[in-house]
């Protein structure tokens, strides 16, 4: 029997990478940090490189493709993301083969190594940002991070799925008060095209419990204006505020620097 499994290999404004596996079939969505760290993520838990199939990404900001240029060189990798998307990477990286990019278009649904991938846009200050949803076994997961407000678009797309992987980048009251950002760069942060806030991220969580959702990681938090402990607290609070308790949902935080636990869905 066929199991969807997944796990963060990182997750932060660090670097930020999602492993996906079933039945022997693996895909990574983004590739941050750089591909000796990838490499030996996957080897804590058994696994390298020649089981990865294909690599989606979201957006072309460094800490979602740093490791693609040595990737795509040693491995062949094929690369899905949005023309858009694909564009810019071709322009930061010229030395990674074009015949490896694959357009995956905002809003494309298709069969690809197994998996049912459906892709949905997202608010960011990119050339064409999405997140995307997994399918495999009958189990359905998402990975939505790198939004400035929370669409209908991203609440259609992750109906009833068992896990989801959200946004939680920063404190409202961390980043307003952190004096080595400046004034432009917090607007940007703080915008409807930058990043959702634990206030935000919060609110969406109670958006995805009604529409099914009960398992959420919260990922790639911000090390300079966030601290799980922080994000943990302020959005359990929110949620009890809600009259939403403790055993209505399973919430946890993707670790930065290390996989997390490799999840069987």
């Amino acid at each position: 029997m066929s199991f969807l499994r997944f796990c963060t290999l990182f997750s932060g404004s660090s670097g930020n990478c999602t492993y996906a596996e079933d039945n022997g079939t693996a895909v990574l969505i983004d590739a941050g940090c750089n591909c000796k760290r990838i490499e030996a993520a996957l080897d804590s838990f058994g696994k390298d490189m020649k089981h990865i199939s294909g690599i989606f990404i979201t957006h072309e900001h460094t800490d979602h493709i740093s490791a693609l240029k040595v990737l795509s060189k040693k491995y062949s990798k094929h690369i899905f993301g949005t023309e858009a998307t694909l564009k810019k990477i071709a322009e930061i990286y010229p030395e990674i083969d074009k015949n490896l990019f694959v357009p995956f278009e905002a809003g494309d649904g298709a069969e690809l190594y197994g998996f049912r991938v459906v892709s949905f846009k997202t608010p960011h200050d990119s050339s064409c940002s999405v997140g995307y949803v997994i399918e495999s076994s009958n189990k359905k997961i998402a990975i939505a991070t790198d939004m400035g407000h929370i669409t209908e678009e991203f609440l259609q797309n992750t109906k009833n799925c068992d896990y989801i992987l959200l946004e939680a980048n920063y404190d409202e009251m961390m980043l307003e008060y952190n004096q080595n950002y400046p004034f432009m760069l917090k607007k940007r942060i703080a915008g409807d095209f930058g990043h959702l806030s634990n206030r935000q991220s919060a609110q969406a969580i109670l958006n995805v419990l009604e529409n099914g959702t009960q398992k959420i990681i919260l990922g790639h938090l911000s090390e300079q204006n966030n601290t799980p402990q922080k994000a943990m607290q302020s959005i359990s609070m929110y949620l009890s505020q809600k009259g939403i308790k403790s055993g209505d949902l399973s919430l946890s935080i993707a670790p930065r620097h290390n996989p997390s636990e490799v999840i069987c869905v």
